[in-house]
């Protein structure tokens, strides 16, 4: 399962490990000042990374590599986008035994928090799709600094859209770039579109007023933020009455609980599912030592 490099230059995995075990020494391993002296560099050992509940798998590739960059080999590995039941073998672990228990917690964080992400945007997006309603269910930029790739990987996989990355890939007019050049809706949109040939430009919109004026300026997206929903469809639909090419996004104080009362929106973003959702629980578990050496 090959591993994406999430920000060229950005060896996100390289910085976990080092916050983790610092950054004295090259041996990786020899870090750990509690495995180091109780292992020698020869002791070896087989473990396994298991689910403990039940789970939408994701990260399980980036935890293998967490372990290879340790000298531990995992001959099985579940591919992400499935479900496991408690009790499921993720990682089969075969290696230095210093180097697993180096890469043990970095590892389950990652594929803990992945995957509870993932279950999150799994079970929304099935209730979408059972309703027969059209929207996708999508993150924003509420991310954890520095994990902020993964977890719209997890978004991903859980079946959503990851939406824009950052700053760079997606242009978004939002309530203070509207509030500090004076409140011109129109105007901030034709400049981010000149600047811009080809990228995405979304607006968003407090008022039926602004998102008329920001789809005549040409804006790609309209976001509808924090509106009930019987006032955001009454805009879009005005919308659409001219310009329906338009696509409409809507987010603000959108739970689980009235996310089918938004479902004909063309997306519903929800800082909820990077910001709030519980980790999933995966564990290490002893299964043999390979060699008996100290």
């Amino acid at each position: 399962m090959p591993v994406a490099a999430p920000v060229p230059g950005v060896d996100w995995i390289g910085l976990y490990l080092e916050e983790d075990l610092g950054t004295v020494g090259v041996d990786l391993a020899a870090r750990d000042i509690t495995s180091a002296p109780i292992f020698l560099p020869t002791h070896r050992s087989r473990a396994r990374l298991v689910a403990r509940e039940r789970a939408y798998l994701s990260g399980a590739a980036h935890a293998q590599e967490v372990f290879r960059r340790l000298g531990v080999a995992s001959p099985k590995c579940m591919n992400d986008g499935q479900w496991v039941e408690a009790g499921a073998e993720i990682l089969l672990l075969d290696g230095p035994t210093r180097g697993i228990l180096a890469a043990e917690r970095t590892a389950l964080n990652l594929v803990a928090r992945m995957s509870g992400i993932a279950t999150a945007t799994q079970e929304l997006a099935r209730r979408l799709d059972e309703a027969g309603l059209p929207a996708k269910v999508a993150g924003t930029r509420k991310t954890t600094p520095g994990f902020r790739f993964f977890e719209k990987e997890a978004l991903r996989t859980g079946g959503g859209e990851a939406h824009r990355m950052g700053l760079f890939d997606e242009a978004m007019v939002k309530d203070n770039h509207r509030e500090a050049c004076g409140g011109d809706v129109a105007a901030a949109v034709r400049k981010v579109k000149a600047a811009n040939p080809g990228k995405t430009v979304t607006c968003e919109v407090e008022s039926l007023k602004d998102a008329q004026a920001a789809a005549k300026a040409g804006a790609h997206w309209l976001l509808i933020d924090n509106q009930d929903p019987a006032t955001a469809k009454r805009w879009a639909e005005a919308v659409w009455k001219v310009w329906p090419q338009v696509k409409v996004e809507v987010s603000g104080g959108i739970t689980p609980t009235n996310l089918l009362d938004y479902g004909w929106a063309h997306r519903i973003s929800m800082g909820w599912l990077t910001q709030k959702v519980p980790a999933k629980d995966f564990s290490l578990e002893w299964v043999e030592n390979l060699e008996a050496k100290e």
